[in-house]
């Protein structure tokens, strides 16, 4: 009866010990995903600060060293509110 006892303690050890190790992953998996989630937006505020300031997408994409399709995407999303909220619609420096 004494070693079932022994076996039972360690068992619930071993799972105490994979619990904590388990938390720890997820709570740092969730540092990243918040983190990740925070570059994005600061991101996204810069490049639209910066077409609302009349700067093309080119001109942002080599200085910030974005990707195109990135700034043009949220260039074309920002001309469909203007033109969504009854406000002219957003004219970049782009032809």
């Amino acid at each position: 009866m004494k070693e079932w006892v022994v076996l039972m303690d360690a068992k619930d050890e071993g799972r105490e010990e994979g619990l904590a190790q388990g938390r720890e992953e997820g709570l740092a998996q969730g540092r990243e995903e918040g983190l990740a989630q925070g570059r994005e937006a600061e991101c996204r505020r810069l490049v639209e600060s910066m077409l609302q300031k009349g700067k093309s997408a080119e001109e942002i994409v080599e200085l910030c060293d974005y990707p195109y399709e990135l700034v043009k995407s949220i260039e074309d999303e920002m001309s469909l509110a203007a033109k969504g909220s009854g406000f002219p619609p957003f004219i970049s420096g782009d032809p």
